[in-house]
């Protein structure tokens, strides 16, 4: 449900956009900004530019070039001077606002809203920041259909972490929570959010790979998601998903995943990375094919559905053409449908990750980024053409344009 204010302003029109997940400020027909309920800055739009805010306080600023094969979008990070002044400016334009008693008379929550927006000073998001850090560590990744998931960690941590193109959990112990810590986890969550928990769509059990803990403790944790009243929008609405790897997702049954179902358990994120083994092999990456067919069918007799990750550009040029083939003959074996997608992620290793020395040592060839680009488009149709008519999609995605 959506309420509009709208009041003249000098000479332009301002439009205030009462949602039920936040909240958009029209300053002018091509400059937007949105806020949480909290009045936390989520981000704005200003003449093909756009910005968005993660909670973390990094902004990330996103803008199109034109080029030979069309136009290519294109990102940075703000620096903090940077990211100061376009906050302050906005802070500036919505205080003015609230001396227009138009506005305060327009929509009984308008003021009320706007005021919490300029009470969100650049210092005190970036203490906010600092409190984020200190409840999360961080939050290294989600699947794009859940980048407005409320994560909520089971677990810390990867239980495997030995991936050779993977740093993302590095600095991190793997660790199940207690039921005792976890609802302690979800109130310090719960009192972070605040009113900007509205923003929050579904339930992200994280880390890395929740479900591979033991059946038990896994619906125990679960069941708290059920006891916490404030989390029953986003159960009922979203639901759970989660990440899952290939190998220990074999050892829970299409019993189990059907009781997960009946929990909440919406949609499970696997990176499969390759259809090709020696591929995954070669990058330290456990499981096989096999894997992937057993748990993919498991989670599907249950009714759960599915995203598969394959990671375009891996391997090089040397792997190209059998990580291609291997990874769509893979797909054309899933029970895929409609619910179900496979995502497509551009490979840009770390400097810091083991694969680059171990790529060097055999004289692999690392494919550029246009190549990358390149090699996207070809994945696209092909394993588009590969899972035609089942109703699942293939959509590419940058795991560089993450923030949540």
């Amino acid at each position: 449900m959506m309420a509009l204010t709208r009041w003249k302003y000098g000479d332009r029109e301002i439009i205030v956009s009462h949602k039920a997940d936040a909240l958009t400020v029209s300053l002018t027909e091509q400059n937007l900004v949105s806020y949480d309920h909290a009045g936390r800055y989520l981000g704005s739009y200003d003449r093909g530019t756009n910005i968005r805010r993660g909670l973390d306080n990094i902004f990330q600023r996103r803008w199109r070039d034109g080029g030979k094969t069309g136009p290519t979008l294109r990102q940075r990070s703000l620096r903090d001077d940077e990211a100061r002044v376009h906050l302050e400016d906005l802070r500036a334009q919505v205080g003015r606002l609230l001396e227009d008693r138009t506005a305060a008379a327009a929509h009984p929550a308008t003021k009320e809203v706007l005021q919490r927006a300029v009470d969100y000073s650049y210092d005190r998001l970036a203490s906010s920041a600092r409190d984020f850090s200190q409840l999360y560590g961080h939050i290294p990744i989600l699947p794009p259909d859940q980048y407005r998931a409320l994560v909520v960690q089971a677990t810390d941590g990867c239980t495997y972490n030995k991936c050779t193109f993977c740093t993302l959990y590095r600095d991190k112990t793997f660790h199940v929570r207690t039921p005792g810590e976890f609802r302690e986890h979800i109130r310090l969550v719960l009192d972070f959010m605040g009113e900007g928990l509205s923003y929050r769509t579904s339930l992200f059990l994280g880390d890395a790979n929740a479900i591979a803990i033991t059946t038990a403790r896994l619906f125990e944790l679960v069941n708290i998601l059920h006891e916490t009243p404030a989390l029953q929008k986003a159960l009922k609405h979203g639901g759970i998903h989660a990440f899952m790897d290939i190998y220990t997702g074999t050892r829970k049954t299409v019993d189990d995943y059907r009781k997960l179902k009946e929990l909440g358990l919406r949609r499970v994120s696997l990176g499969v990375e390759s259809g090709d083994e020696a591929l995954l092999t070669f990058v330290q990456k456990p499981g096989s094919r096999q894997n992937v067919y057993d748990v993919v069918h498991s989670l599907k007799a249950a009714g759960v559905a599915v995203v598969i990750i394959f990671m375009v550009g891996l391997g090089g040029h040397d792997f190209r053409e059998k990580h291609l083939n291997e990874s769509a003959s893979l797909a054309q074996l899933l029970p895929l449908s409609k619910g179900d997608i496979i995502y497509l992620s551009a490979f840009s290793p770390n400097p810091q990750a083991p694969y680059l020395p171990l790529a060097a040592e055999i004289g692999l060839r690392a494919m550029t980024v246009d190549e990358i680009n390149t090699e996207m488009q070809e994945w696209k149709k092909v394993l588009g053409d590969t899972i035609h008519g089942t109703g699942a999609k293939v959509v590419p995605y940058s795991f560089q344009r993450f923030i949540y």
